[in-house]
């Protein structure tokens, strides 16, 4: 097989695979730089930016490189690299979803129940 440079989209065959499983600098640049605005543009028109869209690139690069042995190259590395980007995504926004913001603002919250010294106004009931 050979490798084809379609755009964004790299196809693997026996050279890119060892190049690969090495962990060759040049190749793993090329596909950086290659694939990353794609990640980018992806996560911005989802409503992700700044720190949370560098953890989510961040985090599918890594695992990316920890499963690169179980690529078996049967698609695109493009497909394969944007399926874990898409469960990473997913984590965010489970994640996310735990902390959900008061709906109280916190600091009238914090006056209606202690003094300006940080004591209980009213001890709270067991």
């Amino acid at each position: 097989r050979r490798t084809y440079h379609l755009g964004m989209t790299i196809y693997l065959d026996d050279e890119v695979r060892r190049r690969l499983l090495a962990r060759d600098k040049d190749l793993l640049q090329e596909l950086f730089c290659e694939l990353n605005p794609y990640l980018q543009r992806c996560l911005s028109s989802r409503g992700v930016y700044n720190e949370a869209a560098e953890d989510i690139v961040c985090e599918t690069w890594i695992t990316f490189l920890t499963k690169l042995e179980n690529f078996e190259g049967r698609s695109s590395i493009k497909t394969y690299l944007t399926g874990i980007f898409f469960h990473k995504i997913q984590e965010y926004f489970r994640e996310k979803k735990k902390f959900v913001q008061p709906e109280e603002d916190l600091d009238s919250l914090m006056d209606e129940n202690f003094t300006a010294d940080g004591w209980w106004k009213q001890r709270p009931h067991d």
